[in-house]
Parts: C-alpha cells; structure tokens; sequence
C-alpha cells in the first residue's frame, strides 16, 4: 500500500519526463525501453506524441499481468 501510494506521487512528474528528451529526435522505426515502466502509462502517451517510434516495457510479471500489447508498446517481464 505504501509503495502504490508513492508511486501515485509521480503523476506530477510525468509532464516532466516526457519534456525532458526530445524523441522527435530519434530516427522513424527507433525502440525505446522504459525498464520499470510499470504497465506502460508514460510509454503509451509518448507513442502518441511520436508514432514514428516503438516501446518496449520491462517490468515485474505481476505488474504487467494483463496488460495488453499496442501497436506500438510491448510489454516484457523482467
């Protein structure tokens, strides 16, 4: 509980993170890995800003258990 309640907390960097690296300037096709990216929130959003790039999201199984794959996020346990 503790630790959902953290990360409820990074909401309010998210706006951050996704201004903080220009991936428009990444070449059409690159893959991007958010290693911990959770069940992909911030991975999705940003492929929507930049369809020219693809997400791979790494993360333990229990937290991507039933989360589905994109066109353009992959979900990975790691």
């Amino acid at each position: 509980r503790r630790f959902d309640l953290g990360m409820g907390g990074t909401e309010a960097t998210k706006p951050l993170v996704e201004e903080m690296f220009d991936f428009s300037c990444l070449p059409e096709g690159s893959t991007v890995v958010d290693v911990g990216g959770c069940r992909g929130h911030l991975s999705r959003r940003v492929s929507q800003k930049h369809p020219h790039l693809r997400f791979i999201v790494q993360d333990l199984p229990a937290v991507i258990h039933g989360v589905e794959d994109t066109d353009k996020v992959t979900m990975m346990e790691h």
